[in-house]
């Protein structure tokens, strides 16, 4: 798949949500895409190294600019003791993806956290005439168990005519970790599948570097003289990042 964007969320437990957006980065010689496949339909081994970004193997991650954001814990989650699950709602408002009919289009992942199985999910479109989020008119969607994490994905195409893309998202889930299998709850029907996630905790280790490394080479301009040479160490932190974006 050749995308616009890629965007990432995994959810807390404290209802912060970390976003990690992948973009291409314009240069003359790429194809000025996120070039991706879906981890779901490929099985990712130590020995082939893909670089995995949530639900997504990425084939050009050195062309591509990469952003973390946090969203904060809001009033629009919470947290059931006695039942064990969670409820949550946020929104995206606005990605950029170009027009659609010139082959624009993105991709979204939701993660949540691991032994978290979803009973409720709503990806609504928020400029629907309903003030019920549950009634507004939903997005295509798919829903996916990952049997060697113990997580769960949720992942969307994001199209629009309009050139970006909103939506709302609304959802429930159960920790399983002490349900007997028997049980009869009725979780959102999802495809399992052993492709193993990344983890987030895995993500951190790699961004912290970079966003360390691109403030940097953004801010500070070093090209000292030294015995006659010249030494561009804007240069060395730029390859530095191209080799430490996710190994």
């Amino acid at each position: 798949m050749y995308l616009e964007i890629v965007k990432t969320d995994f959810l807390y437990l404290d209802g912060a949500i970390t976003s990690f957006t992948l973009t291409p980065l314009k240069n003359r010689n790429g194809t000025n895409k996120v070039r991706v496949d879906s981890a779901v339909e490929f099985t990712r081994t130590n020995e082939q190294n893909n670089k995995v970004l949530g639900g997504h193997i990425i084939y050009n991650l050195n062309d591509c600019n990469l952003e973390m954001t946090t969203i904060p814990p809001n009033t629009k989650f919470t947290f059931d003791s006695i039942e064990n699950s969670i409820s949550f709602e946020y929104k995206h408002m606005n990605i950029p993806l170009g027009n659609l009919y010139k082959g624009n289009a993105g991709r979204w992942n939701l993660i949540l956290p691991e032994g978290w199985k979803l009973t409720e999910l709503y990806l609504s479109d928020p400029y629907h005439n309903e003030e019920d989020v549950k009634k507004k008119k939903q997005f295509r969607h798919s829903v996916f168990w990952d049997t060697q994490k113990h997580t769960q994905l949720i992942e969307m195409d994001l199209l629009s005519k309009r050139g970006s893309f909103s939506f709302i998202i609304k959802g429930k889930a159960l920790n399983i970790t002490n349900i007997p299998e028997q049980s009869q709850i009725d979780f959102i029907p999802c495809y399992e599948s052993d492709f193993g996630l990344r983890t987030l905790s895995e993500v951190h280790f790699h961004t912290q570097n970079i966003n360390i490394l691109d403030k940097i080479n953004k801010y500070v301009e070093l090209k000292p003289n030294i015995g006659g040479l010249s030494i561009n160490i804007n240069e060395i932190i730029s390859d530095l990042l191209s080799k430490i974006r996710f190994r």
